[in-house]
């Protein structure tokens, strides 16, 4: 487990650096942690979630099966082409599964780097570390691979070029068919509420993750009809007891906290009419109302809401950078602390739960295995 934490303090403390004034540096120390990361998670071996599938599609790939490939071998579900092209393809010029990962990695690592680099230009480490607190990725597989492509669309929509934003969103949709909710979110920013509706939004999505999230299980079960879907649902619904009731009011309340922050920052900076930001504040809804009514029993379908933590990360970002810019010390020096603290409450999260330990302790590489021999 010392390694997980190792890693991630790593990225927390390089938020220090961005007391300096030389931006070219603050980009290379992104890009020493961006080599960590693409070690740690593209050198893996037998670590991760559904590793055994995965590595054994890699290995059956091939360019002939890109429409049908049959991922159980009894005809019941075809992968995504998309999926099986990028496998396909390193299968065939390099011929190794940790080749492929750490591909993968270097392309989620890249998307990090840019999207830190164009949504907070003047502070890029504390986005990066942010989301490498959050959502690491960095044992992704299908899901993870797409809803980076996602990461990406991002920008159409601030930019308003509707072709190259499905463009985009098509190509997640190839890779993992959950990235299609994403197509009328290039709207999101059409849609303006005050805070009033959106706070009694987000309560009553609260209110019904905490009383209904059983029955959202059993219906899920219900529709999925057996196979892959309904055991893991069944598996996280078995593992609910992992997600501490009193963590997760402390979340609906600190969530609560940053909504009335983010709303202040909109009004502060006579955002009410931008429609990126606006746009912003919905996709933000959209993921705290997925985690709460999905987060403890269906694993499967709280990836839903991860399609939305960009927007999610930008706002957190930008509004602590918000308060960085104050003309009083206490507020700089305090929003500063509460940034870094809240960070490392998170880091702890993502090795939560029986799940993680057993599939992803002890960590081991390639060297482990003697792969390279």
């Amino acid at each position: 487990m010392g390694i997980y934490y190792t890693i991630h303090l790593i990225a927390v403390a390089a938020c220090g650096f961005e007391f300096l004034k030389d931006y070219k540096l603050k980009i290379r120390i992104i890009k020493v942690l961006m080599l960590m990361f693409i070690l740690f998670g593209g050198l893996r071996w037998n670590v991760g979630n559904d590793w055994a599938q995965y590595y054994n599609l890699f290995n059956l790939c091939d360019f002939g099966h890109i429409f049908n490939f049959d991922r159980y071998g009894n005809g019941g579900e075809s992968l995504e082409p998309g999926f099986v092209f990028a496998n396909a393809l390193i299968k065939n010029i390099f011929g190794e599964f940790y080749i492929y990962n750490i591909f993968l990695q270097f392309f989620i690592q890249l998307t990090y780097l840019k999207f830190s680099e164009q949504y907070s230009p003047k502070y890029p480490i504390l986005l990066y570390a942010f989301i490498m607190s959050i959502r690491p990725n960095y044992f992704a597989v299908r899901a993870g691979f797409a809803i980076c492509i996602c990461f990406w669309a991002y920008r159409y929509i601030r930019e308003k070029d509707l072709k190259k934003f499905l463009l985009v969103v098509i190509l997640g949709s190839s890779v993992h068919y959950q990235c299609l909710i994403f197509f009328p979110f290039y709207f999101a920013g059409k849609i303006k509420m005050n805070i009033w509706l959106y706070l009694a939004i987000f309560w009553s999505f609260a209110i019904v993750g905490t009383v209904y999230q059983t029955y959202f299980v059993n219906f899920a079960l219900m529709l999925s009809g057996g196979g892959d879907v309904a055991d893991k649902l069944s598996f996280y619904s078995s593992y609910m007891g992992d997600s501490h009731k009193g963590a997760q009011f402390f979340g609906y309340f600190t969530n609560f906290f940053f909504i009335v922050n983010f709303f202040y920052i909109r009004r502060m900076k006579h955002l009410e009419k931008d429609e990126w930001y606006n746009a912003l504040l919905n996709m933000n809804l959209v993921y705290n109302a997925c985690l709460m009514v999905f987060a403890d029993g269906m694993g499967e379908l709280v990836r839903l809401a991860i399609v939305f933590f960009p927007a999610y990360a930008i706002l957190m970002v930008n509004a602590a950078t918000s308060y960085f810019n104050s003309h009083s010390k206490l507020i700089r020096a305090g929003s500063a602390a509460f940034f870094i603290f809240y960070l490392l409450y998170k880091i702890p999260q993502q090795f939560a739960g029986y799940y993680f330990e057993m599939t992803c302790l002890p960590y081991k590489t390639i060297f482990d295995y003697h792969i390279l021999n």
